[in-house]
């Protein structure tokens, strides 16, 4: 990790503050005066240029620095809500969305709408500007191409993110890795969440879990469809949008494809109580999903 470093604005702030700053400019209800006097942080074109290098080619660095900054963030105090630690208060920007869209079906700011992909790119953002801030000033996120096979065995390797498939005998959680169960809490899940408060709901669990596999990765010929769509959105801006005029509903809309989607659900996956039921046995929720199958987790 980078030394302690003061890192200040033209008004003095510290490292923190500057932090805090960076991050309210995106906080629709943020009205601290850090987001007023530090507006100029969080501008992409600050600090040195963005590389953002295919995970296959990282170096092991890199890497380890990258999981060092996923643990710190769960420690660090949310500048937003006291309650929260900065990584899950990302998680909960991302949750807030997708429920806000639940209950006002057809209304969206992050998914079935235009800003989808500038929304996630401003929320990966947030999490690149604060390692640059507190690791290394370089730093750009790494991406994984999900459409080479050979980056599996670097992505979910032991020294990386972990197993694709938890340990069947204990929900399929993460056992080894350092987002093991026991070494990496999952503090809000879909349970949470709920508008009935439903304790059994299909995505409960407080460790990362990832359950058979039951769709297909997409594929490069997938891809090139896609960019084969010249035009980013068309009327009306939603889930309903001609996808062969709408690269952004493309991403999304396209059953059972869904080039955003499946990766979610790959990943996550899903089971029945009847394969693996543990700590849920006895409830009425008969199917589970994985961490990332559910996108309110």
């Amino acid at each position: 990790m980078k030394k302690s470093k003061i890192i200040t604005c033209s008004n003095g702030m510290s490292r923190r503050q500057f932090l805090k700053g960076s991050l309210g400019v995106t906080a629709l209800a943020a009205t601290s005066s850090l987001t007023s006097s530090c507006n100029d942080i969080s501008n992409s074109s600050d600090g040195p240029l963005r590389v953002r290098t295919n995970v296959n080619d990282i170096t092991t660095d890199v890497r380890d620095e990258f999981i060092e900054a996923i643990h710190f963030f769960k420690t660090l105090p949310s500048p937003f809500n006291p309650s929260l630690n900065f990584y899950d208060q990302l998680v909960n920007f991302h949750q807030q969305s997708v429920i806000s869209a639940r209950l006002n079906f057809g209304y969206s700011v992050s998914h079935q709408c235009p800003a989808f992909l500038p929304w996630h790119r401003k929320l990966l953002m947030l999490f690149e500007n604060a390692v640059r801030i507190h690791f290394r000033e370089d730093f750009a996120l790494p991406y994984w191409d999900w459409t080479d096979d050979s980056s599996l065995d670097i992505v979910f390797a032991d020294d990386f993110m972990g197993p694709s498939i938890g340990d069947e005998d204990d929900n399929y959680s993460i056992s080894t890795s350092s987002f093991a169960k026991g070494l990496f809490s999952v503090n809000l899940t879909a349970s949470q969440l709920s508008s009935d408060g439903d304790p059994t709901s299909n995505c409960p669990f407080s460790y990362i879990t990832r359950g058979p596999k039951t769709v297909d990765l997409p594929t490069a010929d997938d891809v090139e469809a896609l960019l084969e769509i010249s035009t980013y959105d068309s009327p009306p801006y939603d889930l309903t949008a001609d996808i062969n005029s709408s690269f952004r509903n493309y991403i999304l809309g396209i059953s059972p494809l869904q080039l955003h989607s499946v990766p979610h659900v790959w990943l996550g996956g899903s089971w029945d109580s009847d394969i693996s039921d543990g700590t849920f046995d006895g409830t009425e929720t008969t199917s589970f999903v994985g961490t990332m199958s559910a996108l309110d987790c």
